[in-house]
């Protein structure tokens, strides 16, 4: 059996249960700390109910938490006869079992309504068994036909008496409803009064009507379960292969159907058939198309969704239509705890014995109020009581944030049930702290009382400060680099020269070979700048000389390694290596002969700057002769074009005036 709820922890607290019991009926994740001293200061005792994660972690051990469970007991379980269809006559039909199991109880947890039944916690779930091993069935057949004269009833009705309404009265006078004398008291009995009646009969009802009822009686089947409608011929000698036919088909379908639930009680049904059919709702109720012999299986939900007012237990019964047999289920509701039982009546706890201390919490008696029912509702005086909730020198009931019951501060709630107030005064609360990249103490600790209480490793008025060196360690291991202090997982640098996430970062220092150039020269080759103070100021390091840059140490090693190539004095380059191990020791690894470069080659040298100048004198005198050229053509052209420009002959001059004057007589003809 099976069952669940849709509320979490805040529902638990919306509640405001006051006693253990209306706290598990809640929510299905609902639980109760009955630890006596579990309470904070100004929190009212509905504190005690929260969902089970919420309860431990406010430090109530899950010994001392109630949350009692459902459970299924089964009382009568015989395995289903198993026999083929031809042995039906060697059993005896009370030594045939068609149900399993046929008795059991179940403990069912409830909840409020609306709860989503996906958990196993408060409502059951069952596996019946059902075998077709029966061959015979009690059945009802109703062969009907019109009739020209009157039926012998007590009275005559003036009315038209339809033959469907005479039906309904033969079957429920048969199924013991009335008798002709109660006749005049009693109506027409309705399908949903004659549906009830063949089930409680166990009767499976054949119709045999002529073709033209066809139409009615099929709307009729539709609405009684396990009914069969067959049409009859009209001399009705087919009766007996109708009745054959119609019960064969009943046969082959079981449906399952349960009687009145108690109030708040809910059913749903999934049933496994043949050949991998499954269907849920009212569809799981039946199965078809089952042969004798055949086993299916039923999957039943029981779901409690409230207490009944009295408490008492129920039962509801489970059968398929038209079998005797049934599946008997006892309801045993828990709507309390089991601490309720064991609670201590007038008990001195509970401010000398007004309450009954029960599940770590005082159940005050009638006219009795308070946490420990120390006030009377008689005698409490609420002007007295004030002054007991307010801190000194202030003027504020429980700092605005409660009210003021029995002289005690009772904490108001707040809508995100996880921000409580708390104190005598409620004046602490754990939503008010310092916060740190948006969450309360950075995520790193607990607010109580407005103040952080961090996790190991954190400290700050928001936690935000890791403890943890981690952060800070350098590739040599060392924090900082041996430069700086470690504050929150960051490194800061004493030294204002260095930077960078470990202090390894120095902008305006020499690089490690650049540092390490003059002392290196000195020692493997005995010059450079510092060889007159070598042995004073270069025993730092540990030398190592190598044939060749192939023996150098290489990337990959524990030690951070840096290789370096330098010039020496004589313009020669020289190669070594620069590490520290985890001891602090630096190591120098150097090629024992330096690279220096040849002379060079003057011949082609002077070749080439001969050449060169030949080549730009040529260059320079081709360069004036084009030039010249130029120049030329551009002044043989310009005299070319003056001369073309003239106006007289060159051979005459233009002031040149003759002697002689030629005059012409116009009247010599030539004579």
């Amino acid at each position: 059996w099976s069952g669940s709820a849709q509320q979490g922890g805040s529902d638990c607290i919306k509640a405001n249960a006051k006693s253990c019991g209306e706290c598990i009926q809640a929510g299905p994740n609902c639980g109760w700390c009955k630890k006596t001293d579990f309470l904070q200061e100004g929190e009212p005792t509905s504190a005690r109910c929260d969902d089970l994660a919420a309860l431990k972690s406010k430090g109530c051990p899950e010994q001392d938490i109630e949350n009692p469970r459902g459970s299924k007991r089964v009382l009568e379980d015989r395995e289903v006869t198993n026999r083929k269809i031809g042995a039906a006559e060697k059993l005896k039909p009370e030594a045939i079992t068609q149900i399993q199991p046929q008795k059991l109880v179940l403990q069912l947890r409830v909840g409020k309504d609306g709860f989503i039944p996906d958990l196993n916690d408060f409502s059951a779930t069952t596996t019946t068994k059902e075998r077709k091993g029966r061959n015979k069935s009690p059945f009802a057949v109703s062969v009907l036909s019109l009739f020209s004269s009157s039926y012998p009833f007590s009275f005559k009705r003036l009315n038209n008496h339809h033959s469907v309404d005479t039906m309904f009265s033969r079957h429920m006078r048969d199924l013991g409803n009335q008798n002709l004398m109660t006749q005049k008291l009693s109506d027409y009995p309705s399908i949903a009064h004659l549906v009830q009646k063949l089930s409680e009969n166990n009767i499976q009802t054949i119709f045999a009507v002529t073709e033209e009822f066809q139409a009615v009686y099929k709307e009729l089947k539709n609405l009684i379960p396990k009914s069969a409608v067959g049409t009859l011929s009209s001399n009705s000698s087919n009766v007996i292969q109708l009745i054959i036919d119609a019960y064969n088909s009943l046969s082959s379908e079981v449906i399952l159907e349960n009687s009145k639930l108690p109030k708040g009680v809910t059913i749903s049904y999934k049933s496994y058939c043949k050949n991998g059919v499954n269907d849920t709702q009212e569809d799981g109720r039946k199965c078809s198309n089952i042969s004798i012999g055949d086993e299916v299986r039923f999957e039943i939900n029981v779901t409690a969704n409230e207490c009944p007012k009295k408490g008492q237990n129920e039962t509801i019964k489970i059968k398929p239509l038209g079998f005797t047999e049934e599946v008997e289920i006892n309801l045993q509701f828990i709507c309390e705890c089991l601490c309720q039982g064991e609670g201590e009546p007038n008990s001195p706890a509970c401010h000398d014995g007004n309450g009954t201390f029960e599940c770590g919490a005082c159940r005050c008696n009638e006219g009795r109020i308070g946490r420990l029912c120390e006030c009377s509702t008689d005698e409490v005086n609420s002007e007295d009581m004030d002054a007991y909730c307010r801190r000194e020198n202030s003027t504020e009931i429980c700092s605005n944030n409660g009210e003021c019951i029995c002289g005690q501060c009772v904490c108001k709630k707040r809508e995100n049930t996880n921000e409580v107030y708390s104190g005598k005064y409620c004046e602490c609360d754990n939503f008010n702290c310092d916060r740190s990249n948006g969450l309360i103490c950075g995520g790193n600790g607990i607010c109580k009382c407005r103040v952080c209480e961090c996790f190991p490793n954190f400290t700050g008025s928001a936690c935000d400060c890791s403890l943890d060196t981690t952060p800070c360690l350098a590739a040599n291991g060392q924090i900082c680099n041996g430069r700086g202090t470690c504050e929150c997982g960051t490194c800061n640098c004493t030294d204002p020269k260095f930077q960078g996430p470990t202090c390894e970062m120095c902008q305006t220092c020499l690089g490690v070979c650049a540092e390490h150039k003059d002392c290196v020269q000195c020692r493997a080759f005995s010059k450079g700048e510092k060889k007159e103070t070598c042995s004073q100021e270069c025993m730092h390091f540990n030398m190592t000389l190598v044939e060749s840059r192939d023996k150098l140490p290489q990337p990959g090693q524990p030690d951070p390694l840096s290789h370096c190539k330098e010039k020496d004095v004589d313009d020669c380059w020289f190669y070594f290596t620069y590490s520290v191990n985890s001891n602090g020791e630096a190591n120098v690894h150097v090629v024992e002969t330096p690279e220096c470069p040849s002379g060079p080659d003057i011949i082609p040298i002077v070749a080439g700057v001969v050449a060169g100048i030949v080549l730009i004198g040529l260059a320079l005198l081709l360069i004036w002769k084009l030039l010249m050229i130029i120049h030329d053509r551009r002044e043989f052209a310009k005299f070319e074009k003056e001369k073309m420009n003239a106006k007289w002959d060159t051979g005459e001059n233009p002031i040149y005036k003759s002697a002689v004057t030629t005059v012409v007589n116009p009247k010599y003809e030539g004579k």
